[in-house]
This record gives C-alpha cells, structure tokens and sequence, in this order.
C-alpha cells in the first residue's frame, strides 16, 4: 500500500509539473486534481463577501474606478473649455483646421482641372471623375461644419460621459484632440484629411507596456533538444513607448460615449413604482406578488425582450443615476453564482466544443455543482496559481459585459442582466410591502438571490 501510495503522489506531482507547463489562459484541471490529491483537502471555509475573494476583487475594481474617474476631472475641464471656446465665445477653430480643408480643396481642385475637357474633347470618363469630386468636395465642406459641431457636442456632454465605457488608452490623446486653444501650439497635434474623413493625429502619445521573459532548466532537454522552460521563473517588467493616435470626428463621439437620460428615467421609475405597488398591496391584504414564480420569468422576459442592440447592453449596465451601486458592471462582482449554462452558450466553437477560453473557464467550477460560486473561488484561491485563476474569472467576467469583446453574446448577458434588474424591482416591492429583503449588508445587487428565493417561495 506504501509504494502504491508513493505512485500516485509521483503521477499526481507529474500531472501538476505538465498542467504547470501551460501558458496564457490555462486548463489547470489537472494541477487541481493534483493539488487535491496531494494535500486530500482544501478548505471550505467561505468568508464574508467583501472580505472574501470576490469582494478582493471587486474592491480592486473599485479602486482602479476612482483612480480612472479622478483622472478624468481635467479632462472634462479641457472639453468644457474647448465648448465655452467655440460657443459661448464664439472663436473659429484653429488654424491647423482650416489648412487642413484648404489643402484638401486645393488638391481636389486640381485634380479637376486634369479632367475639365468640357467640349468637343470632353470623355463619359472625365465626366464622371468630375461628378466624384465634385461629391467629394461636398463631403469635406460638411467635415468641416460638422467639426465644429462635433467638438461642442462633445464638450457640452461632458457631464454625462458613459465613465464606465471610456477605454483608458483614449483619455490622454483624446484630452489632447479637445485641447483646441493650445492646438496651433502643439507641434505634436496634425490635422489633415485621411480617406476623405477630417481627422487628428495626436503624436508622441506616452504608453506603458509589459514584458515578459522566462528562463530554462539547468541540464533539462525535451524531445526537439531543446532546454525545457521554467515557468516559475516567469518575471514581468514595465517599460514606456511612444505612439500616434488618430481620431475622425465619428471616432471622437465613439471614444466619449454619453449615456441616455432616459434609461435612467425609466429604471428609476420601474423602481419608484414597484414600492408604491408593494405599499398598497400590503394595505389591501393582497399577497407579495412576487412569489409567484411566473410573475419573475415574465418581468424577466419583458425586460430582456426591450434590449435588442449592443448599444443599448451598455447603456443599462452601466451605473444609474438615482439608483447607483455601480450598475450590473460592478453589482456582477457581487453575484458569483454564474450558470455553466453560460460558458456552453458563449465559448464553443463552430462544432459545439468548448474553446479554449471555454475549457478553462469550466475549470472554474470546481465542485461541479453547475455553478461558478463563491466556494468555488475560495477553493480556487487556496491553489497556487490563483493568480491564472484570477485572470480567467476577469476574462470570464469581461466577456459578459464588454459588448466588444470576440465571446461576448447578447442575448446570454441580456438574461443576465434581467435578473438583476428585476431583483431591484424586488427589493423596492418589499420595502414598500413592509418585508425585509433577505439579503446581507454588501450583497444588495445579488443578481440570482433575491429571484430565486421568490422562485423558491412559490414554486408554481
């Protein structure tokens, strides 16, 4: 029994050494067994949310979110200034701005007069090619009209800016395109007309980037003769770059997104209305409507029937005005049970088998209960590479809210967003009906809590 009892520490040991080996985003299912075989236990212990893991990392997320919107206060400073500029004080653009349509004009000019042979020797060909730059004149002159118009509007919407969804890589060169008064003086801002679209060219934009390099094993060799990598001696280093960014005027608009004022409307009135209906529901002895579990599927369905676009995911995850908490984009943080239903739906390939992405990301669910749960990660944390773990539950995570993201699906992150909508219908119900909702201080936006305890109270 001893020597069988050695074997299988020494398979297991090899198992962890080959599931070690891989690299990127990893099938660690191996090197858990591994690990669970080796030291037979790992600990069950699940602490408080936002003591826990998630609650790790949903504080890092809340961290880097202060840090981003703190950064962006000059920013909006500069856009403000830039629509006070053009507005109120009613200065043209800069000079950089009118060379650039200058130059454009005078190029097409001349490529005209190469081909006005109005007359006897005029050809169909030249005919046409005249009409084309005649339309592609018409077209700048609205680039530069709307260019102006593009900068007020940005400027104007600078208080309502989609914060959540503004990339970090494009606040210093967009605060540089917006910094109009300064324009003319900044060796580093071109503006010129690219594929017929006026754009600006921000140079010397200063960048961070990451390397990574890894190490051999002394003496080792794999089958090619090759010395085999050591992984464990994988070191990371920042250095500092310099690129061009380059934004037409429909790029500008896109980098800056704006939230719509009326999305806020109506979830907040959803909210306001549910807690009147929970008051005079209680005062006229009626039931809690929602505990019937067909009243939950329908709200649900209702409300992921009204999101038909990727545009409009975004603007109802990001946070509400009036109700706050961070919208579903942070309240995911607080919801762990994610459904293995998920995973099959949003990483498989053309044939129905799990990707990579998809392969790993099942590897998540570690007590098989078809759920990536808060025990899950607890067990997770305790392995030694949680830090690939780590990763995967941010990528996981990401491709449930980043509608630009190759796995993101609509309709998988919409029924998501529904339960978690409906739970704060939920919740306002039940504090006008008087119950206490029965959820822990700092789980407020659980997404599945709260509806599936209303399924559980009445289950047909």
């Amino acid at each position: 029994m001893a020597i069988q009892a050695e074997k299988s520490l020494v398979q297991d040991a090899f198992k962890k050494g080959h599931a070690k080996a891989m690299s990127g985003i990893t099938d660690m299912s191996a090197q858990f067994r591994s690990d669970a075989a080796i030291s037979k236990t790992m600990t069950d212990t699940i602490t408080d949310t936002m003591t826990g893991i998630m609650g790790n990392i949903k504080l890092k997320k809340e961290q880097e979110k202060v840090a981003f919107e703190k950064g962006l206060e000059p920013f909006k400073a500069i856009a403000n200034k830039a629509y006070e500029t053009l507005h109120s004080q009613g200065e043209p653009l800069p000079q950089k701005f009118i060379d650039a349509v200058t130059n454009e004009v005078e190029r097409l000019q001349d490529e005209f007069e190469a081909v006005n042979t109005e007359g006897k020797g005029d050809t169909r060909a030249n005919e046409r090619k005249r009409m084309e730059i005649q339309g592609r004149l018409k077209r700048i002159t609205n680039e530069a009209i709307n260019a102006r118009a593009s900068f007020m509007k940005i400027g104007q919407s600078a208080g309502d800016w989609n914060t959540q969804f503004i990339k970090p890589e494009n606040v210093a060169p967009m605060q540089g395109v917006l910094d109009l008064e300064n324009a003319d003086k900044n060796d580093n801002y071109n503006v010129a007309f690219v594929d017929g679209r006026l754009t600006i060219t921000i140079d010397n934009v200063e960048r961070t980037g990451i390397r990574s390099s890894v190490g051999f094993i002394e003496g080792s060799e794999n089958e090619d003769g090759m010395p085999e990598i050591d992984y464990d001696s994988e070191e990371e280093e920042e250095y500092k770059y310099t690129e061009s960014v380059s934004f037409n005027l429909g790029d500008m608009e896109k980098a800056l997104p704006t939230k719509n004022k009326a999305t806020d409307a109506m979830l907040m009135q959803d909210i306001t209305n549910n807690e009147e209906e929970g008051k005079n529901d209680r005062k006229q002895g009626k039931p809690n409507k929602w505990q019937n579990r067909l009243t939950v599927e329908r709200a649900e369905h209702a409300y992921a029937s009204s999101i038909k676009t990727p545009d409009q995911f975004q603007d109802h995850i990001r946070e509400i005005d009036g109700i706050g908490n961070g919208g579903f984009v942070e309240g995911l943080w607080s919801n762990v049970d994610i459904p293995m239903t998920v995973i099959q739906t949003m990483f498989v390939d053309d044939t129905g088998n799990p990707t990579e992405l998809g392969t790993a990301f099942n590897q998540l669910d570690v007590n098989n209960d078809q759920v990536i749960g808060q025990e899950d990660y607890e067990k997770l944390r305790e392995n030694e590479n949680w830090q690939t773990f780590e990763k995967n539950i941010e990528a996981l995570h990401d491709a449930l809210v980043n509608v630009n993201n190759p796995a993101f699906h609509l309709k998988t992150s919409v029924d998501l967003l529904a339960k978690y909508k409906v739970a704060h219908d939920i919740q306002a119900y039940r504090s006008g009906f008087g119950e206490e909702a029965p959820v822990a201080e700092g789980e407020e936006t659980d997404i599945m809590n709260i509806i599936n305890e209303s399924k559980e109270e009445n289950p047909g």
